[in-house]
């Protein structure tokens, strides 16, 4: 059995709260929206996972390549960081800030996102739950 990936669904529509799809295929397309006063606003994400217990040691293994990753290739990407969530054993936020929405999709069609986020499916208690923001000026 394969395991799912982590692949949010990242964009802008509000502050709304979802689940994203898990694997390969399963992203929500980008959607308009996002604009105030005719110019894109930075976009807000917070993706909170629980972990299988016993595989913290693991699943964190996996992060810390992500986030080096990211934090050195994307450009368009303001912060992405993994914290664990403090009384919790199995409880991680992701939080992460885009300037637009490409930024976004230039994310999730990264190589290192579909291959790190593939490994993290296999720690991965359930899909991650993700909540899209826009920033208030």
């Amino acid at each position: 059995m394969t395991a799912p990936g982590f692949v949010c669904g990242v964009v802008a529509a509000g502050a709304r709260r979802s689940v994203a799809k898990t694997g390969g295929a399963g992203m929500l397309p980008a959607k308009t929206g996002d604009r105030a006063g005719g110019e894109e606003r930075m976009i807000g994400v917070v993706a909170r996972i629980k972990v299988k217990p016993g595989s913290q040691a693991d699943f964190e293994a996996v992060v810390k390549q992500l986030v080096a990753a990211v934090n050195a290739n994307e450009a368009g990407c303001r912060l992405y960081q993994c914290f664990k969530v403090q009384d919790s054993e199995v409880d991680y936020l992701f939080m992460e800030e885009y300037d637009d929405v490409a930024a976004t999709e230039a994310h999730r069609a990264s190589d290192h996102f579909r291959t790190f986020g593939r490994q993290m499916g296999a720690f991965m208690d359930g899909p991650p739950e993700i909540i899209r923001t826009l920033k208030v000026s």
